[in-house]
Formats: structure tokens, C-alpha cells, sequence
């Protein structure tokens, strides 16, 4: 290539192999600790796998094959990295966004046309994408601009309450008036607390004494900030600057907004000022599911990879007749853990 004067775009400086014949399985069903070596044989002698930064993989495209390789690079690459780098927002969000990206293009291919999309929170970035209101290149945008001054916000806490009617969460929220808030209606019985790390930390002790009979379940998020709440006021302003212009796209589906819990319009969208409300204000999820339910679904493709949320869905109540049929999509558990751990 240097000869010819040909644009050299890599170099290869190892490579290495894992079937020599003598491997404990044969090449027809890949082994992670045969892939695991192999990977350790080149990493751990030549390169650091925390500096690493992009991988190619090419998995075998069956239920065997590619968890056994995402999870052997995960198990190899992801040491000496921290944990901690997943609660960066402008980590989490984007890869996030991502996800959610790649699975909906993934069920449009398989033929799946939906009538409608619902996005939890950051995840309506997505919806507005996959529903055709925003190009990829705005909704990148979008989640740049979102998680990159996200992250400058104070630390905050958030309490995920089940079991106990939301209302009757809202009138202990009282006594915290202005340091906790609900950040998100989830179902009828299950909503997102966020604010002040001590606050939320009192509210938590007093929720668990009040309905210590009652079965409560709380658990906290291991997210940095208290998102939806008033510690996003900061960032409101240039966050609705930063993110314009965005182009107006004519849309191919409705999306029920989780901002307002009822359509969105194209305009919606192109908005600075929609992205920033929908930053700061609580998530209307429940509302949204309620009137997808009530006006639109006959089927409910249900694209998740949390079950708290899928359990939310299913809790809402819905009229029998209009909902004929509920289909889930999960990503699967070991490429999510892997693709979480190697980022």
C-alpha cells in the first residue's frame, strides 16, 4: 500500500486464534471461555482493554452465537473500567437513545407497522424519530444538547413507589414541598419521586413507616440527578437555544407526547421550548398509555428493556374490547448487560 501510494486505513499489528483442533468445543457452537481466552491472549499482552474505544464484531446471527460473543467481550474488555461511567448522562442518554433507535428500526424490517409510538421520558427523542417527526440528525441533536447540560445540573436522588395509589403519594409529598416532587406518573399505582438526595432520602423512611402494612415497594434509581424536577430549571434556557434550528418532517405515525399524555403534532417537535417543558415537567406516562389505549391501539407492541416500565403498561387499566392483543419486545439481557458494561 505504501508503494502505491493507497490510503492505508488500519493496521493490523496481532491476531490470534481460538481453533486449533484441540479446542473443548467444536467450531459448529462457539464456547465464551474458548472466546474469552482468545481475547485475553491478544489484550492482556499487547493493549490496556480499558483504553479500548470501538469494537467490530461479527457474531454468528443465532440465539448461541452472539450472546456468547457480546458476553466474552464484555467480560474482557469491560475490566478496569468503572461503573460509574454509565451514570454520566452524556453516556447513558445517548447510548440509550441508541438502543432504542436500533430496536425500532429492527421491528419496522421485521415488517411490524405501528399506528402510534409512546416514549418514556428521554425516550420520546426516539419515538419522534422512529414516528418520522424528527430526522436522526435533529433527534441526535436532541439528545446531545439534553444530556450534555444535564450533566452540569446538582446531584439529586430518585424513588420509584409501587403498590400505593399515586394520589396518596402526592399528599405525603406536603411536608416537601419544593425539595421532592413526582417526576413521573407511571401507572396508577406507581410513580418516580425526584429532588434533594436528603430529601428524598426523609421521604423514603416516611413512605416505608406510613405503609408498612400496605406492601409498598420502593427502590432507588441509580441515576446522579433528580431529572423533571426543579434542579432542570438551569439548563432550560439554553437548552431550548442550543437545540435550535430543527427541521420540520411531515410524519408518518402519531406519537402520544408523555409531556401533555395526548397526541403531538409536527410543530411540537420542531419546538426548543416542547424539548425544555419536556425536560423539566413531570412524565405523563400513564396518561399516554390511556389514551394509546382508548383511541388508537388494537394491538400493543410493547418495546422495552425495563421490566419496572412493562409492569406499569400492563397495570394500567384498559378497555378489554379495544385491546385485542399485547405483544413485547425486549432487548435481549445479555447483549443489553454486555453493550451497558463495554461502553
Amino acid at each position: 500500500a505504501m508503494e502505491d501510494f493507497s490510503k492505508i486505513w488500519g493496521v493490523i499489528n496481532i491476531s490470534a486464534v481460538n481453533q486449533n483442533g484441540r479446542s473443548i468445543t467444536p467450531i459448529t457452537r462457539p464456547s465464551q471461555i474458548e472466546q474469552e481466552n482468545l481475547l485475553r491472549s491478544i489484550y492482556e499482552t499487547h493493549v490496556n482493554p480499558s483504553i479500548v474505544q470501538y469494537i467490530e464484531a461479527h457474531g454468528t446471527g443465532t440465539a448461541a452465537g452472539d450472546p456468547t460473543e457480546a458476553a466474552s467481550l464484555a467480560s474482557v474488555i469491560s475490566k478496569g473500567r468503572s461503573s460509574k461511567e454509565l451514570l454520566n448522562p452524556e453516556l447513558s442518554q445517548p447510548m440509550l437513545f441508541t438502543l432504542q433507535v436500533a430496536l425500532a428500526s429492527l421491528l419496522k424490517y421485521w415488517g411490524i407497522k405501528p399506528v402510534a409510538a409512546v416514549g418514556h421520558s428521554v425516550g420520546e427523542i426516539a419515538a419522534a424519530h422512529f414516528a418520522g417527526y424528527l430526522s436522526l440528525s435533529d433527534a441526535v441533536k436532541v439528545i446531545y444538547h439534553r444530556s450534555r447540560l444535564q450533566a452540569k445540573t446538582p446531584s439529586g436522588r430518585m424513588l420509584v413507589v409501587g403498590n400505593i395509589p399515586v394520589q396518596e403519594i402526592a399528599e405525603c409529598l406536603h411536608p416537601y414541598s419544593g425539595k421532592v416532587c413526582i417526576a413521573a406518573f407511571n401507572s396508577p399505582i406507581t410513580c418516580t419521586l425526584s429532588g434533594n438526595p436528603d430529601a428524598v432520602d426523609a421521604v423514603q423512611k416516611d413512605l416505608a413507616q406510613t405503609f408498612s402494612q400496605r406492601n409498598i415497594f420502593l427502590h432507588v434509581l441509580n441515576v446522579p440527578a433528580a431529572y423533571h424536577s426543579p434542579s432542570m430549571d438551569m439548563i432550560l434556557g439554553e437548552l431550548e437555544e442550543t437545540i435550535q434550528p430543527l427541521e420540520k418532517q411531515k410524519g408518518e405515525i402519531e406519537v402520544i407526547s408523555t409531556l401533555t399524555g395526548m397526541a403531538a403534532s409536527a410543530n411540537d417537535f420542531i419546538q426548543g421550548k416542547f424539548w425544555a417543558r419536556h425536560t423539566r415537567e413531570p412524565v405523563a406516562f400513564t396518561q399516554a398509555i390511556e389514551t394509546a389505549y382508548g383511541s388508537i391501539f388494537r394491538q400493543l407492541s410493547d418495546v422495552h428493556y425495563c421490566q419496572e416500565l412493562k409492569e406499569a403498561i400492563t397495570s394500567i387499566k384498559v378497555n378489554k374490547e379495544t385491546v385485542q392483543e399485547m405483544h413485547s419486545y425486549c432487548i435481549h439481557p445479555v447483549l443489553l448487560d454486555c453493550f451497558l458494561q463495554m461502553t
